[in-house]
C-alpha cells in the first residue's frame, strides 16, 4: 500500500483516483471495525489509468510483476508505464498490459446502500456475481480455489436477513457489470487479515494457473 500511495504522490499534475485497492476504489475500515468491510469509493480523475494505458502501443508492453494474471487477476495499470517513462521493469508491481475496459466503481447512491448491508449481505450479493463472472470468462476451472473461498466465507457469515429490494437493486447495476478482480477487491474488504491471507494464497494459485507461471515474488495485490 505504501508503494501504491508514494507512486501516486509522485505523479503531478494527476489527481489521484486510486487510493488503495482497485482503480478508482478507495477502501477503509479494518478486522478491528465492527463493520471492516465498509466501503468508501471515489473518482477524483475523469480518466482510468485503463484508459490511458490503451494510448501505449502494443509492442512497448513487456509483463512484469504486476501484470502476473492479466488481464482478470492482474494488478491495476501502471502509471509511469502508461506516460512511458516507467524505470521499474520487470519489478514494477503494476501492471504494463493493455486494459481496454474502464473499471466499474459503485456511485454516491450505491456506497450509500452498500454502507446499510451487513457482512453477510454483502456476501451473498458478491458470492454469485462472482461465479456467474468466472464462468463467462471460462475461468471456473482457474478459480475454483478462490470460487470454495468465497462460498465457504458465506456459509460462515450465516443466513443473512433480507436487504430492501431498493438496496439490493442498486448495488446489483454496478455488479453486473464489475470485473472479477473488481468484485475480489469488495470480498477482501468483508474479511479479516487471516482470510485476506488466505484469499490472496487462492488468488496466487489462479494465476498460476492462468499464466503457467509462479510470482517471482510474494501476492502484493490482496
Amino acid at each position: 500500500m505504501a508503494v501504491m500511495l508514494e507512486e501516486l504522490r509522485r505523479v503531478p499534475q494527476e489527481p489521484a483516483y486510486v487510493v488503495t485497492g482497485l482503480t478508482g476504489l478507495e477502501l477503509w475500515g479494518s478486522s478491528q471495525d465492527s463493520m471492516p468491510w465498509k466501503i468508501d469509493l471515489s473518482m477524483t480523475s475523469t480518466r482510468a489509468a485503463s484508459e490511458v494505458s490503451s494510448d501505449v502501443s502494443a509492442e512497448t508492453a513487456v509483463p512484469t510483476e504486476g501484470s502476473h494474471g492479466h488481464p482478470e487477476l492482474c494488478h491495476r495499470p501502471c502509471l509511469y508505464f502508461a506516460r512511458g517513462n516507467c524505470q521499474s521493469g520487470y519489478e514494477c508491481r503494476y501492471c504494463h498490459l493493455s486494459h481496454e475496459e474502464r473499471p466499474i466503481v459503485l456511485d454516491k447512491s450505491q456506497r450509500e446502500a452498500a454502507r446499510l448491508l451487513s457482512k453477510a449481505q454483502m456476501l451473498s450479493l458478491l458470492v454469485p456475481h462472482l461465479s456467474r463472472v468466472a464462468e463467462e470468462k471460462g475461468l471456473t476451472d482457474k478459480v475454483t480455489e478462490i470460487l470454495l473461498f468465497a462460498s465457504q466465507q458465506l456459509i460462515d457469515a450465516g443466513s443473512p436477513e433480507p436487504a430492501t429490494a431498493k438496496l439490493e437493486r442498486k448495488l446489483r447495476k454496478a455488479l453486473r457489470k464489475m470485473s472479477f478482480s473488481g468484485l475480489l477487491g469488495l470480498l477482501r474488504q468483508t474479511l479479516s487479515e487471516g482470510e485476506a491471507a488466505c484469499l490472496s494464497k487462492a488468488v496466487e494459485v489462479a494465476r498460476v494457473a492462468l499464466t503457467g507461471t509462479p510470482s517471482q515474488k510474494r501476492s502484493f495485490w490482496l
